[in-house]
């Protein structure tokens, strides 16, 4: 699971595959988190709502067919998987960029690292 990910530590001659995160057909199959109803009640309020994920870009489309499921439409879906494997740093530089544009920002992620990165350039940040 995504929370075992964020805290197993491999063992000597283990590797993690990653390639379900290029696979679109896992994200269209997927079960929706919890976080699926807060992205329905910020985009019914008329936000802005952007999608920062490990995933790969392959899977972009994807992300915003699972998510037109429930009747959202991101702004925008950026997949940092393929930046490189300090996804923290990632998308800490996805949350620069959008911060040139907006004024208010909240990010929820299921990753320490990345709430502890958004929070120290100013993100309201919540772990979830």
């Amino acid at each position: 699971t995504p929370a075992e990910f964020n805290t197993y530590e491999l063992q000597k001659d283990e590797e993690f595959d990653f390639s379900q995160f290029k696979n679109p057909e896992f994200i269209l199959d997927g079960k929706p988190t919890k976080l699926i109803e807060l992205a329905k009640q910020v985009y019914s309020e008329g936000h802005d709502l952007f999608i920062l994920t490990a995933r790969s870009d392959s899977v972009a489309g994807a992300i915003q067919g699972f998510l037109n499921q429930f009747d959202i439409k991101a702004t925008a879906v950026h997949c940092v998987g393929d930046s490189g494997s300090d996804i923290a740093r990632n998308k800490r530089k996805v949350l620069l960029t959008i911060m040139e544009s907006y004024n208010k920002i909240y990010f929820y992620d299921d990753d320490a690292a990345n709430v502890e990165a958004a929070q120290e350039i100013g993100v309201k940040s919540y772990q979830v």
